[in-house]
């Protein structure tokens, strides 16, 4: 029951990181069966590309280059063009 609780606890730190805008957050699959915590880092990825690309796209809107595009071949579902 503690480690259950200590597992919550610590995907919960994650999460309320990631709401305040902290993309650095790190995480690890705690066992090899641990998919929550593998979808929170796929997720935590595509958030860090999604603000990458955002980036590169302000900037570029910034120097009036309205040729950028983003690079939707690293994004997934809704988040890419297909």
């Amino acid at each position: 029951m503690i480690r259950l609780l200590r597992s919550q606890r610590e995907l919960g730190t994650i999460l309320q990181s990631l709401a305040r805008g902290d993309s650095g957050v790190s995480t690890r699959k705690r066992c090899e069966n641990d998919v929550l915590m593998e979808a929170t880092g796929q997720f935590v990825e595509t958030i860090r590309r999604l603000l990458e690309d955002t980036e590169v796209l302000a900037q570029a809107a910034a120097a009036k280059n309205p040729g950028v595009r983003a690079a939707v071949e690293r994004h997934q579902g809704d988040y890419s063009t297909e």
